[in-house]
């Protein structure tokens, strides 16, 4: 049901599609998919996107461990979902723009 009985391949429309598809720009969606796909890291950036918070604070409102929340944080920054800077001896997570749009992008997917 899903392919055709036939090889009915209309070459100059299949030709067209395919150089107007940006492999390039699929590859940083599929990462960013993967790294939306935690519902911790949803978690971390939804209270993020309310306000600056260290990551004491995340893994309390979360209810995750320091050492989890440090791994998620990693690769959110590592993503570009999230920037960080530090006061002290306290590091804070705020979002970046493209944190910021991402999480808002998904969350009209699922209104």
């Amino acid at each position: 049901m899903d392919s055709c009985d036939l090889l009915c391949l209309d070459l100059d429309a299949a030709e067209a599609v395919r150089a107007a598809l940006d492999r390039d720009s699929a590859a940083v969606l599929a990462a960013a998919a993967r790294t939306l796909a935690d519902p911790t890291r949803l978690l971390v950036l939804q209270a993020l996107a309310h306000r600056e918070l260290c990551g004491c604070d995340l893994g309390w409102i979360v209810g995750q461990s320091d050492k989890v929340i440090s791994h998620h944080l990693a690769r959110l920054r590592r993503d570009g979902l999230i920037a960080s800077r530090r006061e002290g001896r306290i590091v804070f997570a705020s979002l970046t723009e493209l944190g910021r749009s991402q999480l808002s992008a998904l969350e009209r997917l699922v209104a």
